[in-house]
């Protein structure tokens, strides 16, 4: 009888208590878990600042202090990321990869275009992207 009601108010107990294990995720979609303290680029625009680490880059909005992620899962063309610079003309952030491969992120519409023609070009064997410099034509 001692062991069976503590027992007893054990499972009382838990039963009431709602327990919530799981993470309400809907079924078939990602969530990226990648280390944001390492980034090696920064640029910035006139309402944005832009922080690039290897695998994501992240937009600080300087009015407002919030942070947007893009990473692979939200639209970018791969990880591996080399340069980026703000292309201030076209309202831009240009986005090169290690791959060759570059990204175009439009800052009003948030869309990611991707330009893989140097990436794909068979003439440069080496396509390293070092330095992005951005001119007004």
């Amino acid at each position: 009888m001692r062991i069976i009601l503590p027992c007893l108010i054990f499972f009382l107990i838990f039963l009431c208590v709602q327990v919530n294990g799981q993470y309400n995720k809907p079924l078939y979609t990602w969530e990226s878990h990648l280390a944001y303290q390492q980034g090696f680029e920064i640029t910035q625009s006139e309402d944005f600042i832009y922080y690039a680490n290897q695998f994501a880059i992240i937009r600080v909005d300087k009015e407002e202090t919030s942070l947007r992620f893009y990473t692979k899962i939200e639209g970018l063309s791969e990880s591996g990321i080399a340069e980026i610079a703000f292309d201030p003309y076209r309202k831009q952030l240009v986005i090169a990869y290690n791959s060759g491969n570059i990204d175009f992120l439009q800052e009003e519409t948030g869309d990611i275009i991707n330009v893989p023609d140097f990436k794909l070009n068979t003439t440069f064997p080496d396509k390293t992207i070092r330095e992005i410099e951005v001119t007004d034509n």
